[in-house]
């Protein structure tokens, strides 16, 4: 995570800007909405995007210990959770679903790492200079 130094000084400099709109005349809710909204959804998309990644991992794990999803619905931890006897003779029986739940959180977090790109505010900003 970011230190605790770097958020309240983030947020020092999101504050004297605020100040600075309102001596200017905006008013709050334009505030909001353009300048305060923009600048957070590119961290929500990212923590989004982020959460669901670790509750697809918890469930798996959950699930693999036998306190997730039962059988018979198909789930991939539960897929290696039975295979794991017979991991000798038919390897792929545990590969397979161990590699598409990895494939599953790489895509997540490159998506939200795309996400994040195409709607950052500061990059654009960065950008147009």
């Amino acid at each position: 995570g970011i230190p605790d130094t770097d958020r309240s000084r983030g947020l020092g400099d999101v504050y004297k800007r605020q100040e600075g709109l309102r001596s200017l005349g905006a008013r709050s809710a334009c505030i909001l909405w353009k300048h305060i909204f923009p600048n957070m959804f590119t961290n929500i998309i990212v923590l989004f995007t982020t959460r669901v990644g670790r509750c697809v991992l918890s469930i798996a794990s959950l699930s693999y210990l036998g306190l997730g999803i039962r059988p018979p619905a198909p789930d991939w931890s539960v897929m290696i959770s039975d295979a794991r006897l017979d991991y000798r003779s038919a390897p792929h029986l545990i590969l397979i679903p161990g590699l598409c739940i990895f494939l599953l959180l790489l895509a997540l977090n490159l998506l939200g790492d795309a996400l994040r790109d195409q709607f950052d505010v500061r990059s654009r900003e960065v950008k147009n200079l």
